[in-house]
């Protein structure tokens, strides 16, 4: 199977320059449709920030023991947020903010993942904002969305929107029956 390397090359490459020199910004949406590697390209970035045998190119060796432990979502340095039920709540970020207001236990770097930020509630969004506008210590802030358009127009403007392309329906294709799904 295609690693997300391999389907998203030009957003890979990108990264791959700006951590080799050092110009990480603070916060990135990653906006595409549903299965175009957003998620998968956010446990990457946060693999290279934190990989212990990094390439020269500022590629993640994913085979080192932080690379393993941000794949298994085991690194206390990398965190995970997802919708509880429908929504991302305002008490979900207070607790982001309680964490990320420490240093990193392992890492001076900080990664914050959030998926699905698009069913954010706007409470929730403007503690956010505050966070992003306001970025203390070292860290990365990736949000995932599939409808960019939902997010608070002053979160957008914070933050570099990187667009995730959906690949070509033959690749797609091609994936699937190398799945062996029916």
């Amino acid at each position: 199977m295609e690693s997300v390397v391999d389907r998203q090359p030009t957003i890979s490459a990108l990264f791959s320059k700006l951590i080799k020199n050092n110009q990480l910004q603070h916060a990135y949406i990653f906006e595409g449709v549903s299965g175009s590697g957003k998620f998968e390209m956010a446990i990457w970035l946060a693999q290279a920030i934190n990989c212990q045998n990094r390439t020269e190119e500022g590629q993640p060796c994913l085979s080192c023991h932080q690379c393993l432990r941000i794949k298994n979502h085991e690194h206390p340095d990398v965190t995970i947020v997802e919708p509880e039920g429908l929504s991302i709540k305002v008490d979900q970020v207070r607790t982001i903010k309680e964490d990320f207001s420490k240093s990193g236990m392992e890492s001076r770097r900080k990664v914050l993942i959030i998926q699905e930020m698009d069913k954010m509630t706007t409470s929730a969004a403007n503690s956010l904002l505050k966070f992003i506008e306001e970025p203390e210590g070292e860290f990365t802030i990736l949000l995932l969305t599939t409808e960019v358009q939902k997010l608070l127009p002053t979160i957008i403007s914070r933050c570099q929107v990187i667009n995730f392309p959906v690949r070509k329906i033959e690749d797609r294709i091609e994936e699937i029956s190398l799945r062996d799904i029916p």
